[in-house]
């Protein structure tokens, strides 16, 4: 259903319908505003996803820079405990996806923040 629909109209009708990442979420491609969307949606959560592969579903579909720029906006609104669960799944996640020497780069960046992150957080 989701592939004859425009990219923006799929986007509408996922964050309608869905509150949790669907499996299918990659199995059309979406356009850099619906990728940005999509990640705001779905990772602006009251609590972290309890499993790495929510995470690596949003990965596959957006770049590790936007990844972690909306990670990163999601992180702040945790507390600790949440943030713990947050970090271990991502970091799961982020540690099992394989991309680019950029892409790499961008994401042993942001583990490294996140690792720190946390400690100051407790």
């Amino acid at each position: 259903m989701l592939r004859s629909l425009s990219s923006s109209e799929a986007c509408n009708w996922l964050i309608a319908n869905h509150k949790f990442v669907p499996p299918s979420l990659s199995h059309r491609s979406w356009r850099r505003n619906e990728q940005r969307r999509l990640l705001k949606h779905f990772l602006n959560r009251e609590m972290p996803y309890g499993s790495a592969e929510p995470y690596l579903a949003l990965l596959k579909i957006t770049s590790t820079r936007l990844f972690t720029e909306e990670a990163r906006r999601t992180m702040v609104r945790y507390e600790s405990h949440d943030l713990e669960l947050f970090r271990y799944c991502i970091l799961w996640a982020l540690s099992t996806f394989s991309g680019t020497e950029r892409q790499n780069a961008d994401i042993a960046a942001f583990m490294s923040e996140l690792k720190g992150y946390s400690r100051r957080r407790q």
